[in-house]
C-alpha cells in the first residue's frame, strides 16, 4: 500500500503558500492554545489542488525580511469545511 502524499512536500509547501494565504474566503485565527514560544496561527482555505484544508503556520522575521513557515497542514474535517463554507 503506497503512502498518502505530504500536503507540505518540499515541492508543493511554496504553492501552498501563496494560494491558501491569497484566498479570499479563507478563515483566520490564533492558535493561543499552542503557542508557547511563537505565535501560531491557523488557517482553513483551498489548497492548490482545490481542497479544503486545515494549516498551521508561523510568522517569522529575520533580518527584515518576513517569511511564513508552515508547521502542519491536513484535510479540513467536515465541520471545519461547513465553517468554511459561512
Amino acid at each position: 500500500m503506497r503512502a498518502k502524499p505530504s500536503l507540505t512536500s518540499r515541492s508543493t509547501e511554496s504553492l501552498l503558500r501563496r494560494r491558501l494565504l491569497s484566498d479570499p474566503n479563507g478563515l483566520d485565527y490564533d492558535d493561543i492554545e499552542h503557542s508557547e514560544s511563537e505565535l501560531r496561527s491557523v488557517r482553513i482555505g483551498f489548497s492548490p489542488i482545490g481542497r479544503i484544508v486545515f494549516v498551521v503556520y508561523t510568522r517569522r522575521v529575520k533580518y527584515d525580511k518576513e517569511t511564513i513557515r508552515i508547521i502542519s497542514a491536513r484535510q479540513a474535517t467536515r465541520k471545519e469545511r461547513v465553517a468554511y463554507a459561512g
